[in-house]
């Protein structure tokens, strides 16, 4: 199978090529994690404070594998996804326990990676 040719990175005037699939070279790549880093709200501003984590606590144990499943046959669950996107703890649905599901941090990150991204906007399908 052939390999797709470089690009140049998405920073204005870097003469660095960078892989298929990756927007900047790792110098840059470091700089605009530190920028999102930097403008994205704390995780307790987004309403995963303490209410959450006893929430999440109290799931896990409840739900201790797995249910995702993209990746994995069952792994021991350590994250808790939401199933239909929720806005924030004042969202209804983000206490619903039939919104939540067990997930191993592999399969979740996939999850999140294929249907939003970085940003939270839902991404086209053929952009997978």
């Amino acid at each position: 199978m052939p390999y797709l040719p470089k690009h140049p990175c998405s920073k204005r005037d870097c003469p660095e090529l960078v892989e298929h699939g990756k927007r900047f070279c790792p110098e840059h790549q470091r700089e605009y994690d530190r920028e999102y880093a930097r403008t994205r709200p704390s995780p307790a501003k987004r309403g995963y404070g303490s209410a959450w984590r006893q929430t999440r606590i109290w799931f896990l144990r409840n739900h201790p594998y797995c249910e995702i499943q993209l990746l994995c046959n069952g792994d021991p669950a350590t994250e808790v996804d939401h199933i239909q996107r929720v806005r924030g703890p004042n969202d209804p649905m983000f206490w619903e326990p039939e919104n939540l599901r067990a997930a191993c941090k592999r399969c979740h990150s996939s999850k999140t990676a294929c249907f939003d991204n970085r940003w939270g906007k839902k991404q086209n399908a053929s952009k997978k």
